[in-house]
């Protein structure tokens, strides 16, 4: 068991990691101070990759993006796929897949990191921009 100190610790030196490296191996690293892993993976190489994958997702399941939500995606600098945290890894058991991405997949969590230019945002903003992913 961690300490809560040293727990402290590790994230302080995820955040900076986040906030001075490149933005896979930085929000990687923070999740997984978090305890979130998974061998479960997706590297699409650019925002717009990410963006078209999500919009592809949600109309696989019958519910396109409209223009409005896809509109939020071009907002982004960088995004990535970091992991896919399914109901194996939940269950802490390691059962099939072998970790590879299945888009398939309904019990699980998508975890991705999104790099926005600096400047303010409404908390509505942000939320619709949550909301365009979680609706993929």
């Amino acid at each position: 068991m961690t300490s809560p100190q040293a727990a402290r610790e590790s994230l302080s030196a995820e955040l900076a990691a986040l906030a001075n490296g490149p933005l896979r191996e930085g929000a990687a690293g923070l999740f997984g101070a978090l305890g979130y892993r998974s061998e479960r993976t997706l590297d699409l190489g650019s925002a717009g990759a990410v963006a078209a994958l999500l919009a592809g997702l949600a109309a696989e399941k019958g519910a396109p993006l409209t223009d409005k939500r896809r509109a939020l995606f071009a907002e982004w600098r960088d995004a990535e796929l970091l992991f896919q945290f399914s109901d194996s890894e939940i269950a802490g058991a390691r059962r099939g897949g072998g970790g590879k991405f299945d888009s398939g997949r309904v019990k699980s969590f998508l975890f991705a990191a999104v790099d926005l230019p600096a400047g303010p945002r409404s908390r509505t903003r942000l939320a619709d921009m949550a909301r365009a992913v979680n609706a993929c």
